[in-house]
């Protein structure tokens, strides 16, 4: 099994690395800032990647726009329908491979924080107990998803010979968060105090404040979903509707200028997709603590 895992993963690189020789005059010619901006989004998103290599993915699925074109052209022969509904739908599929790494670092980091405050008090509650603080991390190196993952790297790190402080700075630095920056902080100093009642309570005091910051969070998310459930219950129920509507009693009154084609695609196509990317938005908006 494992095997096979690190066989299709040498696929896939080897793959990307053929793919990026291709269009690596492309990809070179993208901006510098927006290469800066991807290369932290896929640092910060572990994925082994340059800037320039993702771009040039994000080129090859342009690609896709003339692989369209056969399947559409059995569907309809009106040349402005299939150039039409390939360029939303190779957009659509390019826009999301550019975006990948930024919900994946989103994804990650939110993962992490979502887990952060019952660790910290975990910690807390074996520091308050003498308890040594390498024994203390490690205890939550299982069981809190994504954030035991980098406390085992910081175990690793501190069991190979690495200052205990350097491989918590490791640990922010792997992490694009604020809230996880500030809770190595306090680890810090928890270590250097010696792990002491006070720095015990330092930990459970940051651990009530993230509980805190969660569940305002979520009250102001929950406030915020009424309307966008009002938003998306309005394109994907009402709209349809109304288009309907429009092409049966409009079209016996007035030439309104859509095809049998098009109103068959529009409602098929168009508004399952303007649904997708409403979800998709309201779920990147969603924070990690829901």
């Amino acid at each position: 099994m494992l095997s096979n895992k690190y066989t299709h993963l040498t696929l896939v690189i080897n793959t990307i690395k053929v793919i990026h020789h291709v269009f690596s005059p492309l990809s070179k010619k993208t901006p510098e800032k927006l290469l800066r901006v991807l290369d932290t989004a896929l640092y910060f998103s572990r994925m082994e990647l340059t800037g320039e290599e993702w771009m040039s993915i994000v080129y090859a699925s342009l690609l896709l726009f003339p692989l369209f074109l056969a399947p559409l052209s059995i569907i309809t022969t009106n040349s402005d329908n299939i150039l039409f509904i390939t360029l939303v739908i190779t957009i659509a599929i390019s826009s999301f491979i550019f975006y990948y790494p930024f919900i994946r670092k989103n994804a990650l980091t939110g993962a992490i924080e979502k887990e952060l405050p019952i660790a910290l008090r975990t910690v807390a509650t074996q520091l308050s107990m003498n308890l040594p603080f390498e024994i203390c991390l490690e205890s939550v190196s299982k069981g809190y998803g994504k954030l035991s993952d980098e406390i085992i790297e910081v175990v690793y790190e501190i069991k190979n010979g690495v200052p205990v402080q350097d491989a918590l700075d490791d640990f922010a630095h792997r992490i694009d968060s604020k809230i996880v920056g500030r809770a190595v902080t306090h680890l810090k100093m928890c270590y250097e105090k010696g792990g002491d009642e006070q720095a015990a309570q330092s930990l459970e005091s940051l651990a009530n404040d993230l509980v805190r910051k969660q569940n305002a969070d979520a009250k102001e998310f929950g406030g915020k979903l009424v309307m966008y459930s009002l938003v998306f219950i309005a394109v994907s129920v009402l709209l349809p509707a109304l288009f309907q509507a429009l092409i049966i009693v409009g079209s016996n009154f007035m030439d309104i200028g859509i095809s049998p084609t098009q109103a068959l695609l529009i409602p098929v196509i168009g508004f399952p997709l303007v649904d997708i990317i409403i979800m998709a938005w309201i779920r990147m908006r969603r924070p990690a603590c829901i």
